[in-house]
């Protein structure tokens, strides 16, 4: 019996040791399991990780993106009330042109005028002196024929008929402001 015995041991102890590999199996498939667990885990923080920073970087592309549009159209704008100022002084200088140019016109033709009316009198001159027809020219004469005190200066005479002849001619004038008034 002691064999069935030892055998007994020897099976016990074969049992013994194999229920020592198979908690040990066991202990190391619990091992790969968690460290896969760990492993996938510190995947999914890296994962994260780097999906926040592709999203900063996003988000941060996407407002440089926008700053830059709006960089743009305020360029756009700016140019194009560069180019509405320029065309407005362009209208300007073309318009203050044109009236130089009808201004400068005008004065040629009234200088034109101007001589061709001088030009006229000369030849009339020129024909009639031709002709002989050379009228002799009108004057007048004044002659003072009131008595002089000898302390009456000569232009006395002068001086008050100019008065009068300013007084005369300027009646007209002094009787349509005084209509106005």
């Amino acid at each position: 019996m002691r064999h069935a015995h030892s055998v007994g041991i020897v099976s016990a102890g074969a049992a013994a040791e194999l229920e020592k590999e198979r908690l040990a199996a066991c202990a190391a498939a619990e091992q790969q399991r968690f460290d896969a667990i760990i492993a996938a885990q510190r995947d999914r923080a890296a994962t994260a990780i780097a999906s926040s920073i592709a999203n900063v970087d996003s988000v941060r592309t996407a407002a440089v993106l926008d700053a830059e549009q709006r960089f743009d159209l305020e360029q756009q704008r700016l140019a194009a009330e560069r180019e509405r100022a320029i065309a407005e002084k362009q209208a300007l200088e073309a318009t203050k042109a044109a009236e130089f140019e009808k201004l400068r016109a005008d004065c040629r033709k009234e200088r034109g005028k101007q001589l061709d009316f001088q030009a006229t009198v000369i030849k009339a001159r020129q024909f009639a002196d031709a002709m002989g027809q050379n009228k002799p020219k009108k004057r007048v004469n004044f002659i003072d024929n009131r008595p002089r005190s000898p302390a009456q200066p000569e232009w006395e005479p002068l001086l008050q008929g100019f008065k009068d002849m300013m007084a005369e001619a300027l009646q007209p004038l002094q009787r349509a402001l005084r209509s106005q008034g």
